[in-house]
């Protein structure tokens, strides 16, 4: 059996079990399980962690809990994780039609007509576009291994252009041409911003990195109510997935939203795209050095309807911010791909 990278949670469904078991056991520091009756002789068996981990060692895990909890009982089970790629991809599609949708839908029921700089959108809507195509949609496509994988130089290569693409579009945005990513009205060679004093720049870093500590331990403390919600409403299993990237993205959202409505649409796609870009800008080039160090199978193409969603956001991202004004009907478009997104995730 060839070893899988995926992130935690993943699951297992268990058959044929005649006991009625409720507890949770841990495995290691890294995963922990946890076991919840879904019906007559079915049970879900949940590992929950961080990292990434051979599929072999979660499904060690899996058979000896279900050992315990069949007590010698015939059962049948089934793996089921939830593969990298599926993060990333959810990451943009909330991103460029969720949040930016609520953006240009909020502003513009203020505004009437929102205006942002079409030379600092394009760009970084172009690094995006690249990277979500060179990661997510053609390794469903190259040969050089089966599978929608990448081999271990063409893993390399993948990591270091999305490294050097969103490097060279940070230098853009914050040296070399800053003033294409200000509002509308503001020129940086006109208005210098003053640099603030270094005690407050360590202490906004401090509260910075507190504020990313606190989001992240609510969004894992939060896991075990939202894989019960999922439960009971019968619904798969990647849902959970996407609740918990929607709470890792609400500070971004809110805060985008709110530049918005104050008619500074330029800011609120500097937030909304730079957060897509730094997902996968940053996280492919380590997991790509993950998978290519332990030897891992790094599954990275989207099924087919995926990949069709994907490049459909990115088509109307495109005309959304060729022009420099948008109104309301762009904001409809992008929130109506998202309720798309959202629909076909729970009933695929």
């Amino acid at each position: 059996m060839r070893p899988y990278l995926f992130l935690l949670p993943a699951l297992a469904m268990i058959d044929g079990c005649a006991s009625t078991p409720n507890s949770r056991w841990l495995e290691g520091a890294m995963m922990s399980f946890e076991v919840l009756e879904v019906g007559p002789r079915q049970y879900k068996l949940f590992a929950n962690g961080a990292g990434a981990h051979k599929r072999e060692e979660v499904e060690r895990g899996f058979l000896v809990r279900a050992r315990e909890i069949c007590d010698g009982q015939e059962f049948s089970h089934e793996l089921l994780t939830t593969p990298y790629q599926y993060t990333v991809y959810a990451t943009v599609m909330i991103v460029c039609n969720g949040t930016v949708g609520l953006c240009l839908l909020m502003g513009a029921l203020r505004h009437r007509v929102l205006t942002f700089r079409v030379e600092g959108t394009n760009p970084a809507l172009s690094v995006l576009a690249t990277l979500t195509i060179l990661t997510l949609v053609l390794p469903s496509f190259t040969t050089s291994t089966p599978g929608p994988t990448l081999s271990s130089v063409q893993l390399a290569f993948v990591g270091v252009v999305s490294l050097t693409l969103y490097g060279v579009f940070v230098f853009v945005q914050t040296v070399r041409h800053r003033s294409y990513f200000l509002p509308v009205g503001v020129e940086s060679e006109d208005q210098p911003a003053t640099p603030p004093p270094a005690s407050v720049a360590f202490t906004s870093f401090a509260l910075l990195f507190l504020c990313l500590v606190a989001v992240v331990g609510l969004a894992k403390a939060l896991a075990p109510n939202i894989e019960a919600i999922v439960n009971a409403a019968s619904v798969p299993h990647a849902v959970i997935g996407i609740a918990i990237a929607l709470m890792v993205l609400l500070p971004e959202t809110w805060a985008a939203v709110r530049t918005a409505m104050r008619n500074r649409m330029q800011t609120s796609f500097n937030l909304a795209l730079g957060s897509a870009l730094a997902t996968i800008g940053l996280t492919i080039p380590a997991v790509a050095a993950t998978s290519i160090i332990w030897g891992l199978r790094l599954d990275l193409g989207l099924p087919p309807k995926e990949m069709v969603l994907l490049v459909l956001t990115l088509m109307i991202s495109a005309m959304t911010l060729a022009g420099g004004r948008s109104t309301v009907l762009q904001g409809a478009v992008h929130l109506v791909l998202f309720a798309v997104f959202i629909f076909l995730a729970v009933l695929p």
